[in-house]
């Protein structure tokens, strides 16, 4: 819901079902994906989440990238 909820209302109108109707992957962070995150995240992967049955004539599938929270078992040594 997170990914869904941030998108614009041009986009969330590309999704004709739910939020439900999607993918989500871990993904290794590369260029195009640093160059529109913060500049201080400092994992090596994100989640991709894919809307499925978005894609336009000129665009694929409509995808989101959220980055990582940090939760307790990351301050483990």
């Amino acid at each position: 819901m997170v990914a869904f909820n941030s998108l614009t209302d041009e986009e969330s109108a590309l999704i004709p079902v739910s939020p439900k109707d999607s993918i989500v992957k871990k993904v290794p962070v590369n260029d195009d994906i640093k160059a529109s995150i913060d500049i201080n995240y400092d994992k090596d992967q994100v989640y991709s989440v894919t809307f499925n049955n978005t894609e336009t004539d000129t665009n694929g599938n409509l995808e989101e990238v959220l980055q990582m929270l940090q939760t307790s078992d990351d301050n483990k040594a």
